[in-house]
């Protein structure tokens, strides 16, 4: 019960935010799937803070160099090839997700972001659909003849 009622608030304060913005009620709810065809972007960094609510969910890279990228999450992201699920997760309350690697610390994992384009209202944006932590696995050996 307690979650349907901040599910409920959450959604209406992103309606009414949405109104005071000129936006169209339709351009609140944003967790795009990578359409086919689309190649693979990616980005190396730490997360440094998510947000993920009824309408829409963002998070935050910081790569070695400091710079920051902004990004918009998609409708099932993966995480070392299990799908994240987040409970109104808010700023560095990891709990709130579940991040099959329970090593994983906000900026301080290291971690590979996939990513794609997307419109959200007009403007152009990125949508991250997997990420990867940890060491690239070493190629398998040949086979001896």
């Amino acid at each position: 019960m307690f979650r349907f009622l901040v599910g409920a608030v959450c959604a209406l304060t992103i309606s009414l935010l949405a109104s005071e913005a000129g936006l169209p009620a339709t351009e609140t709810h944003f967790f795009p799937t990578r359409p086919a065809g689309t190649a693979e972007q990616t980005q190396r960094g730490v997360i440094l803070d998510y947000a993920a609510g009824n309408g829409l969910g963002e998070m935050t890279l910081q790569d070695s160099s400091g710079k920051q990228y902004s990004y918009y999450l998609a409708s099932v992201v993966m995480y070392n090839g299990k799908q994240i699920v987040c409970f109104g997760a808010v700023g560095d309350q990891v709990g709130t997700c579940n991040f099959p690697d329970p090593s994983f610390t906000l900026s301080k994992t290291l971690v590979t972001v996939s990513y794609f384009p997307a419109k959200f209202s007009g403007t152009s944006v990125s949508v991250v659909d997997n990420i990867t932590s940890g060491a690239s696995p070493s190629p398998s050996p040949s086979p001896s003849p």
